[in-house]
């Protein structure tokens, strides 16, 4: 019979979780949506969720590269907002004082992070394995801690 020390076989069980977790947990959909701003024309954009649903009465800020805020205002009840196509500002910020925030940097498009192009379900079993190797950590600190005594 093969001797496993029981500080390995922990760590390999925990780990065998989470894959398990990873494979038979995963969300196929998700109800939280994240805020869109588009470009129609110079001068109009339009704020959406990507569920497509309309984003009215949403904070728009317009900023310089700087970050001095050049105008502020609110879309409208259809997720419109029209500015002055010859602004100095160099990006637009749009918060729905929710949680949803857009930045789009004029000429560039719509800022996004990584974790936005992840799906929910990688970002949330990442978060289950962090935990879970924390715990794994504090676990074998402790049973070692023991040991010394």
């Amino acid at each position: 019979m093969i001797k496993i020390k029981k500080k390995t076989a922990y760590i390999a069980l925990i780990f065998t979780l989470a894959f398990i977790a990873l494979i038979f947990l995963q969300v196929d959909t998700a109800s939280a949506h994240r805020l869109i701003i588009e470009e129609e024309e110079a001068g109009l954009v339009k704020l959406s969720f990507d569920d497509g649903g309309q984003a009215s009465e949403v904070k728009i800020v317009l900023e310089t590269e700087a970050g001095e805020i050049v105008e502020e205002g609110y879309s409208d009840e259809e997720g419109y907002y029209e500015y002055s196509p010859e602004t100095e500002a160099q990006k637009m910020i749009a918060d729905d004082g929710m949680g949803h925030r857009a930045v789009l940097v004029f000429g560039q498009g719509q800022q996004t992070s990584l974790m936005d192009s992840l799906p929910l379900w990688f970002r949330t079993m990442g978060g289950i394995l962090l935990i879970l190797v924390i715990a794994a950590f504090y676990y074998i600190f402790k049973k070692t801690r023991r040991g010394e005594q």
